[in-house]
């Protein structure tokens, strides 16, 4: 009976604040896709660990935002879509220029965003703090406050 009432209680939990999440398991889910590293214990149904993810994911948008980069590229899909949309309502075929333009401009935007290994980013800040920052026990809002550290130092000696 207690076993079954501590059974009920421990229900399978998935992470649903940067606060408590690795960076690892932040960098690893979007590296891969695969939300198992959001899991807490247990084994959660996929709507648990698509709600959880989309809970993370909001949270980090309201917490950091999205880079100009990042901005421009969701603004060119969009006109994208956009002109294919008016291409198939009015089969005017100059518009298959501006998509043909806006795919190429997409893939060149796309290529510039560099993706930063998250372990040249922990050397780093290993090296500023003089110490080892484990990136499995490091939260992603900690790790994003020592780099906000960094940027302050940076800032202040310009």
């Amino acid at each position: 009976m207690l076993f079954q009432r501590f059974k009920n209680n421990s229900k399978n939990e998935v992470y649903t604040s940067l606060e408590e999440l690795s960076i690892w398991a932040w960098n690893k889910t979007n590296k891969t896709g695969d939300l198992k590293h959001i899991i807490k214990e247990g084994k959660p149904s996929t709507k648990d660990l698509i709600q959880g993810w989309e809970t993370l994911n909001n949270e980090h948008l309201e917490r950091y935002g999205i880079s100009d980069l990042y901005d421009k590229i969701l603004q060119k899909k969009k006109q994208i879509c956009k002109d294919q949309i008016q291409f198939i309502l009015t089969d005017d075929r100059k518009l298959l220029n501006n998509i043909g333009i806006g795919k190429a401009d997409l893939t060149r935007l796309e290529e510039s965003v560099k993706e930063t290994d998250l372990y040249n980013v922990i050397a780093i800040l290993d090296k500023e703090f003089g110490r080892s920052i484990d990136p499995k026990e490091t939260s992603v809002v900690k790790f994003h406050s020592y780099i906000d550290l960094i940027k302050q130092k940076n800032e202040r000696q310009d």
